[in-house]
């Protein structure tokens, strides 16, 4: 028995490998075409709602700045270092101001004591920590006579302090 010969149409080989490259070549024609698309339709939308001239006006401004002065950094440094020794708060911020206390009730401005008459006890600062001065009508009075030295308070001389009930 014998055997065939392949026979290989080269007209159909050479149809199949020009139609390919041709399929080739349009589908990658086809992808750059629908990625110019995309990328010119994002790009015309993000300009539209940039305003580019205040960055460049910035950036003009800074290069200004910049090239206006040129100083080595050892010169800036030395400048900075020296300016901070005559004023060592310039290196900081300024503490806040300390909190300002309402005026105590029956006072106007604040600074004059409540009318003994009103019946309001009108504390002031002890300059031992201890107890605030008593109410008006008590015996120990609410601040030392000029020249005189203030009385210690019953807790200073270590006594129980008075109860209410006498």
């Amino acid at each position: 028995m014998g055997t065939e010969q392949d026979k290989t149409n080269a007209a159909v080989v050479a149809t199949m490998l020009a139609l390919g490259a041709a399929a080739m070549v349009g589908g990658s024609a086809a992808l750059v075409a629908l990625a110019r698309g995309e990328i010119r339709d994002v790009s015309a939308e993000s300009e539209g709602f940039a305003n580019l001239e205040s960055v460049h006006d910035l950036k003009a401004a800074q290069r200004a700045r910049l090239s206006a002065g040129k100083l080595p950094i050892d010169k800036a440094k030395a400048m900075v270092v020296a300016q901070i020794k005559a004023d060592p708060n310039s290196a900081s911020p300024a503490p806040p101001p300390p909190p300002v206390e309402p005026a105590p009730s029956g006072s106007a401005d604040g600074l004059t004591p409540a009318p003994s008459g009103s019946g309001e006890a009108t504390p002031a600062p002890s300059a031992s920590g201890g107890e605030a001065p008593a109410a008006s009508g008590s015996s120990a009075p609410a601040e030392p006579e000029q020249g005189k030295a203030p009385e210690p308070t019953h807790s200073e001389k270590g006594e129980p302090a008075p109860s209410a009930t006498h």
